[in-house]
């Protein structure tokens, strides 16, 4: 019998494995490194209010602030804390905490555009990097948040006569 008869489905055959390996690679590896996005993503959230944390303002804080003295363009930085949130804590106990400060977050999550980046600092404290911001700007955002916080009331889950006004300075 002609050799070339039992070498070409050999050579077909071990093609097509190859081919099938190469799929099953090129799809691992596409998992791997959603994987590893999420992984990224996760490393730089905060667990409980779902905004960056102190890694990722630390990040994008030096990031930005390169940028900016590289382009000569305005950047600001707002700092705020939750005023007397021990109170908060100590009177209503540590989860209507928590769920204060997810609002918090949330509050300053709406005030954002574009580039800038809302973190919990630590604790109660939150920081808004504002890239392509001049100090006015940063000091009308600042006051638009304040007011939001003013006139509104937090209202604990489950317990709508648990109305706490919360301020931030």
């Amino acid at each position: 019998a002609d050799r070339s008869t039992w070498i070409k489905p050999k050579m077909v055959d071990r093609a097509k494995a190859l081919e099938t390996r190469l799929a099953s690679a090129t799809t691992e590896t596409s998992e791997l490194r959603r994987t590893l996005e999420m992984a990224r993503r996760d490393a730089m959230t905060d667990a409980l209010t779902g905004i960056g944390n102190r890694k990722l303002f630390d990040l994008k804080l030096r990031e930005d602030a390169m940028q900016a003295t590289e382009s000569g363009e305005a950047m600001a930085l707002l700092m705020t804390d939750i005023d007397h949130f021990k109170t908060v804590n100590d009177r209503y106990g540590h989860q209507t905490g928590d769920d204060v400060l997810k609002w918090f977050a949330r509050i300053l999550s709406a005030n954002m555009k574009g580039r800038d980046t809302v973190a919990r600092y630590g604790g109660e404290e939150f920081a808004i990097i504002l890239p392509q911001t001049t100090l006015d700007n940063a000091t009308i955002l600042a006051g638009q948040i304040k007011q939001q916080l003013e006139s509104q009331l937090w209202t604990k889950p489950g317990a709508p006569n648990t109305n706490l006004r919360i301020t931030a300075s």
